[in-house]
């Protein structure tokens, strides 16, 4: 998992910012921050990151000030500016750039370039993600991965069962699945599901029953993952 910061005194921008991030599976954004003093004091006291996105024209410490004080706090720092004669500063420091308003697949590119040249800091897993509500597209809800029971396939949206109830997200199951590559609790059973071994009551052939009292039927192309291994921790 990779990590980074995010800061833009522009409130509509930070908010871009945060949702492209929270597309990247392999990206986790640690911290936002909306003033550039704020954000020197806590960078300068906390961990390196591997990205920092930063804006360029903020009132109290330009972008370009502040990449020099906190460059070595990140191994890439990436000019975020609608004005592209701050490109000069980004070569000279040596930062990435992304003139505003730029669409999703230039960030996924640019991240990408990025992230294909460094390992990431962190080794540590994720312990939790962010989804959507379908037909929201303002409000955020943390999903942990240990209270997650099953995932179920609605056809473009996905609905998470955890054990404090359940929740649907806009993103279809083969997007969420990418998310969760990384806990080894998870396995696909069905096309339609993805099941936590840590919630299995009753290991079946042809269904699984969960924690909950929940049947979960076990696709005929799935069986041999249930043959070959007890999917219990």
């Amino acid at each position: 998992m990779f990590t980074c910061y995010a800061i833009d005194d522009e409130p509509s921008a930070l908010e871009i910012l945060k949702d492209y991030i929270s597309y990247k599976p392999n990206l986790s954004l640690l911290r936002t921050f909306d003033n550039s003093l704020t954000a020197l004091d806590y960078i300068t006291k906390n961990q390196v990151v591997d990205i920092i996105f930063l804006d360029v024209e903020m009132p109290e410490m330009s972008g370009v000030e502040l990449a020099k004080l906190i460059r070595h706090k990140a191994r890439k720092i990436v000019f975020v500016t609608a004005h592209t004669r701050y490109a000069y500063n980004s070569i000279e420091l040596e930062t990435d750039f992304l003139l505003k308003p730029f669409a999703f697949a230039r960030f996924n590119n640019l991240t990408d370039k990025i992230l294909a040249t460094v390992s990431p800091l962190s080794k540590s897993k994720s312990d939790s993600f962010l989804i959507k509500k379908p037909g929201d597209r303002t409000t955020k809800h943390y999903v942990k991965f240990k209270e997650i029971i099953y995932l179920e396939s609605k056809l473009r949206h996905t609905k998470i069962k955890t054990v404090k109830g359940e929740i649907m997200s806009d993103q279809p199951l083969a997007k969420i699945k990418e998310l969760i590559t990384e806990h080894n609790c998870f396995f696909q059973v069905h096309r339609s599901f993805i099941i936590s071994s840590n919630y299995i009551r009753v290991l079946g052939h042809k269904n699984l029953i969960m924690d909950n009292d929940e049947i979960i039927p076990v696709g005929r192309n799935y069986r041999n993952t249930i043959d070959k291994n007890p999917l219990k921790n």
